[in-house]
């Protein structure tokens, strides 16, 4: 391809190749097609952008969704809809709406059929489930509120996190509460449905973790070994992850356990052979199993909490149980944006962080533990985080695995 090749030609090029990508691929083509864009624009144009023009993205999208637009596109089932198409059986002026899609349009989140014609991407359809929806309720009730305090807070502390605690953060500050995060959600239902349906949803976009981890070994091991319980989920929600395990590996011996709050175990739809378990692990674990999975649990809280969960488990660990920690990890290749944002996330809602290796294995000692183990998959940002007690020396030298 000769160096005057129009750019045009190179990025239809581009459009071309990419369904054949390999998702690591993809992840690169898509950074560095960011890259030169941030570089090509102007400093006032990153300005504009990031001011105004994402903000008026969001508004139009919480909008169209407290509308019902996106639902009522799909019901249709018509690719092609105008503003008074979709403004039936409501009270929206079609001009009104019609703003709001013309700038959905112009920023290729919407296609743009002509005047007053808009299609669906992928992106828009997408807005018509619930788990999408759920994700703009959380951010805009939730996480533009404290991202928007966060500043402030930092600015009253100094600039130092030495006396912050996971009680006083930018989001107890932008509530005015004294009431935890996961504490304040339990007490608004509606906020809390909407963050359990969008974590929900950000879990089953990525690759599972038994995908990951060689799961094979939890199976033979228990097989070997005749422990009663195989694996616990801790705070493992409505049971994504542990669904995903069982659906693999169809027990029919021993047991599975998914272990969370009682009220969060009630929307729980679980495969068969899994038992449900209220607990709360700030509490001693009561279950001696083979494993003890949690999936962003730990990088929800600061050190010394992370510290006590971690305890909690090893007070009942035998020389062959193992905990494993679905979590990202801030030095590994595919980790480095999301790391970012959800480092920054962390610390407003819980003065927490996402760590390295190397602070992981620091908690993990502190806690008693060891790290033997390290997965790792190409198509993820996240990773697994095998720990075994400390004094074991049955599970030989750390292991490195990737997918």
């Amino acid at each position: 391809m000769s160096i005057d090749t129009d750019p045009l030609e190179l990025l239809e090029a581009v459009e071309r190749v990419y369904p054949s990508l390999s998702v690591e691929a993809k992840s690169e083509l898509r950074l560095s097609i960011d890259s030169l864009s941030k570089r090509l624009e102007t400093p006032w144009e990153i300005t504009k952008r990031i001011v105004w023009q994402e903000p008026c993205i969001k508004a139009c999208i919480y909008t169209l969704i407290d509308l019902g637009v996106f639902q009522r596109w799909t019901d249709a089932g018509a690719e092609v809809q105008s503003p008074e198409d979709l403004c039936r059986d409501t009270t929206c002026d079609p001009l009104l709406l019609d703003r709001l899609l013309h700038n959905l349009a112009a920023n290729n989140l919407l296609i743009n059929r002509g005047p007053g014609k808009y299609a669906m991407t992928e992106f828009a359809k997408s807005l018509a489930k619930p788990d999408q929806k759920a994700a703009y309720c959380y951010s805009r009730r939730i996480q533009s509120r404290m991202l928007d305090q966060l500043p402030s807070y930092l600015r009253e502390r100094k600039y130092s996190l030495t006396s912050s605690t996971s009680r006083s953060t930018a989001f107890s500050q932008a509530f005015r509460t004294d009431d935890t995060f996961f504490v304040y959600l339990s007490k608004h239902p509606d906020l809390e449905k909407s963050f359990a349906l969008c974590m929900q949803g950000v879990s089953e976009s990525m690759e599972s973790w038994v995908n990951i981890y060689p799961t094979e070994q939890l199976v033979q091991d228990k097989e070997d070994r005749q422990l009663e319980v195989v694996l616990v989920d801790v705070g493992g929600g409505i049971g994504h992850d542990i669904n995903a395990f069982q659906r693999k590996h169809r027990m029919q011996s021993g047991r599975l356990i998914l272990q969370d709050s009682a009220k969060v175990l009630k929307q729980a739809k679980v495969e068969p052979n899994i038992d449900v378990m209220p607990h709360d692990f700030f509490r001693p674990q009561t279950v001696k199993a083979r494993a003890y999975y949690l999936h962003s649990i730990l990088h929800d809280w600061p050190d010394d909490e992370a510290c006590a969960i971690l305890k909690n488990l090893k007070s009942v660990m035998s020389c062959d149980s193992i905990i494993l920690l679905h979590e990202l990890v801030k030095d590994c290749p595919m980790t480095s944006r999301t790391a970012t944002w959800m480092d920054i996330t962390m610390l407003a809602a819980f003065n927490s962080r996402e760590r390295n290796l190397d602070e992981w294995q620091i908690l993990a000692e502190r806690a008693g533990l060891k790290m033997t183990g390290h997965s790792c998959h190409p198509d993820t940002p996240y990773s697994i985080i095998k720990l075994e007690l400390a004094t074991n020396n049955i599970c030989g030298p750390e292991e490195i695995y990737s997918g």
